[in-house]
């Protein structure tokens, strides 16, 4: 895109403007309460936990209402000029509703890989963010094979369970949702 482009985002919020400047820009870029953030590139670590992870939640949920989806689909928690636009790396979601290619449900599960870069971007600010918008479970997953599962209740997070990667993975949402763990840290 050119500079004379721009002129063309006028109608534009400061969000879907910041996506169009840096589209070619392989990069992933969020906006959590009128701020946008950028993230490096993922390693082929993270990819292939997010991928794996994915693949497994996705045969859980044959035949279900609910989808998985994964890294780069845009979750809008919020619209507006402070709205709150998230690209989790792997969610859960169920009836799920759609604005173009962004979704609009509320996931009831997500997971993040953390970053070794930028770490309080998974552990503070969407923790924060998740546990404001009622996502019943959050699950930070360190690239090492360690995963903290989050619960809310009473509008709180509480550690409900801490894996490795030699441990069999349970949801605290959809309690019959176990995954060996060896499968995706293999």
């Amino acid at each position: 895109m050119d500079n004379k482009d721009y002129d063309n985002l006028s109608n534009l919020s400061f969000y879907e403007k910041e996506c169009s400047k840096n589209q070619d820009i392989n990069t992933k870029i969020e906006f959590i309460d009128g701020v946008v953030t950028y993230s490096s590139n993922t390693s082929i670590l993270h990819n292939k936990i997010v991928f794996r992870l994915a693949a497994k939640i996705d045969d859980y949920l044959v035949n279900s209402k609910c989808d998985v989806l994964s890294d780069g689909i845009e979750v809008i928690l919020e619209e507006g000029e402070r709205g709150t636009y998230v690209k989790p790396d792997v969610f859960i979601t169920c009836n799920t509703t759609y604005k173009g290619q962004s979704v609009t449900s509320i996931p009831l599960v997500v997971f993040e890989v953390a970053s070794d870069g930028n770490p309080e971007n998974d552990y503070e600010r969407k923790y924060k963010l998740y546990r404001k918008y009622g996502i019943r479970e959050y699950n930070i997953i360190e690239q090492n094979g360690n995963i903290i599962q989050f619960t809310l209740q009473n509008s709180f997070y509480h550690v409900t369970k801490t894996f490795n990667k030699d441990d069999v993975f349970t949801s605290s949402v959809f309690s019959d949702l176990k995954i060996d763990l060896k499968d995706i840290f293999r």
